[in-house]
């Protein structure tokens, strides 16, 4: 097993914005820098990860942006390399276009000031980082940051008072998604660029656990579909919820008679034939009432697209050199598959909603029932 994984490290080495020097500073002809970080640079294969984006103001006036929500409307990464999700697609680039006015902005950054932009780039949820590589990263802004001559009344937030009237002239300003800037003063000055931030994505499952089953410590309702003298699989998501990636606890149970099953202990093989259906995400977005108005993903099904690790492992043949046990499973008792199984490195759920799984034990007739779960939104994510 180790040495099939192995195999598959060596395997690819992408980069998302071509050679560069690791954390090398860009620099910008209008002053304004970006700068990214991530709690870890060793991320697993699946599992989420989000920039810190900082903003330093080496001008000598005034920057000024919107409210700083849903940061992937305003910054990308640099072109070539992972494909976008299917929520990357649906969000970068395509809410460029222009309305019929200016929006306000709320927050300015003072000449040799800087800020952090209020919520994370959610990047794995934009970018399909799933196989096993390094990885160089580049944010910039989708837009141009404009130089603005002229005075305007701007609203910006103090302490709990959110919108306070104050007059600014000349400066610089990242326009929001929606925002027509044809008018005179006006004057386009470039985009802003991020240093270069290198992460490694890890194999999504490492050296197999000794027992690939072990008894469950916790008392479960009776599984779904159980029959007498057969097996019933059924799952939990790991982590609750509100939470992304999908890791899938499997619990298996025996009816009268003891069953016997083989294992590898290796999620990606013991679950080879997992069926995902979801979200297309294609048809746009509805106003959902409850539990606030809030827009989602029209709730379209299809079967859910792999990722580009996903993609690498429906062509590989199974190792031969693969360790297989056989367990018994006794009856009366429930067994818990002793690893999560990672979905979110095979399965492009990176789209909002409702999915419908199902799993099927490798070399057998076991499979759970279709079973609902909810990968909430990026907003209700980072609440």
């Amino acid at each position: 097993m180790r040495k099939y994984l192995l195999r598959f490290v060596a395997f690819t080495i992408l980069l998302i914005s071509g050679i560069a020097p690791a954390l090398s500073q860009t620099t910008s002809n209008n002053g304004i820098i970006l700068k990214i970080v991530s709690d870890s640079t060793k991320i697993v294969s699946g599992y989420p990860i989000a920039l810190s984006v900082s903003i330093a103001n080496h001008s000598s006036l005034p920057f000024c942006f919107v409210d700083p929500r849903m940061p992937e409307t305003f910054f990308a990464c640099n072109s070539g390399g992972p494909s976008l999700t299917r929520y990357g697609r649906s969000i970068i680039g395509t809410l460029l276009v222009p309305g019929s006015h200016p929006t306000l902005p709320t927050n300015i950054v003072g000449p040799g000031k800087s800020t952090v932009w209020g919520i994370p780039f959610p990047l794995t949820r934009l970018y399909d980082l799933s196989l096993p590589s390094t990885y160089q990263i580049r944010l910039q802004t989708q837009r141009d940051i404009y130089l603005v001559n002229g005075t305007s009344q701007i609203y910006i937030s103090i302490g709990n008072n959110i919108a306070i009237a104050k007059a600014i002239g000349k400066r610089l300003y990242l326009p929001s998604f929606g925002e027509n800037l044809q008018q005179p003063q006006f004057i386009a000055d470039g985009i802003a660029e991020s240093n270069s931030l290198l992460l490694t994505i890890l194999p999504p499952a490492g050296q197999p656990p000794v027992s690939a089953l072990i008894p469950a410590q916790v008392m479960l309702s009776p599984i779904s579909g159980s029959v007498p003298g057969g097996v019933s699989m059924s799952f939990i998501t790991a982590s609750g919820n509100n939470s992304f990636p999908t890791l899938l606890w499997v619990y298996l149970y025996a009816g009268k008679t003891p069953i016997q099953i083989r294992l590898t202990g290796d999620p990606m093989i013991d679950f080879h034939d997992t069926k995902v259906d979801g979200p297309d995400g294609i048809n746009g977005d509805e106003l959902i009432e409850k539990p606030e108005p809030h827009y989602g993903p029209i709730p379209n099904w299809e079967s859910v697209p792999l990722t580009a690790y996903g993609e690498w492992m429906s062509k590989q043949k199974m190792p031969k050199d693969l360790t297989w046990k056989t367990y018994v499973l006794e009856p009366n008792m429930i067994y818990k598959y002793a690893i999560p199984i990672n979905l979110g490195c095979q399965f492009d759920m990176s789209m909002s909603g409702k999915y419908h799984i199902r799993l099927s034990l490798v070399n057998s007739t076991i499979s759970s029932a279709w079973t609902d779960i909810f990968i909430p939104g990026v907003e209700e994510q980072k609440r």
